[in-house]
């Protein structure tokens, strides 16, 4: 057995008793053909662990934000309607002329505040974060916002690459194994 980065194999069953449904045959060319193993049959250690990082992964990022909405600086309550994510580009303009009067006197944690909460939609791939994008263009000095945008998208994305990694997977050999092996066997 071939064994690559992670727990990903292919594998070349030995005997015929050794395939089953896991396994697919593949023909190579005329004189070999080989077994890809679909799913690669997990202990549950190795989920207890996957779930464990996923679980420690979202309990951090949600500590983080509660943390900085701790500390955030006390709200009037005429503007405590506009403080969520935006959803439209009027919702960005009225969040970003408040935030702009607060960060007069709490510059740095608004700005934390603008990158945590940057890194956690990118990360779960929630949607807004364009939104956030033309704040930051409101917010602070061309290049600062820049800096700060060009930042927050690629940690987001690489922690988002980094869940997909670890857990994307495991869950579409789970729910679409018949689809995969109709494409593999099709399409090789």
């Amino acid at each position: 057995m071939f064994v690559s980065s992670g727990d990903h194999s292919i594998a070349t069953p030995d005997t015929k008793e050794q395939i089953n449904e896991n396994y697919i045959s593949v023909k190579m060319n005329e004189n070999v053909s080989t077994s890809i193993q679909l799913m690669n049959p997990q202990s549950g250690r190795i989920k207890r662990r996957h779930f464990a990082i996923l679980l420690l992964i979202f309990l951090f990022s949600i500590l983080s934000l509660c943390t900085v909405y701790i500390l955030f600086p006390k709200i009037d309550t005429a503007d405590k309607e506009a403080f969520k994510v935006p959803k439209t580009i009027d919702d960005a303009k009225i969040l970003g002329n408040i935030l702009y009067k607060y960060s007069k006197h709490h510059r740095y944690i608004i700005m934390i505040a603008f990158f945590l909460t940057y890194i956690f939609l990118q990360t779960f791939a929630i949607p807004g974060s364009i939104f956030l994008s033309i704040l930051a263009g409101f917010l602070y000095p061309f290049p600062l916002a820049l800096f700060l945008v060009c930042l927050c998208s690629s940690l987001g994305a690489s922690f988002c690459y980094l869940l997909s990694q670890l857990f994307g997977r495991h869950i579409v050999l789970k729910y679409f194994q018949t689809k995969i092996r109709y494409e593999i066997f099709y399409n090789m």
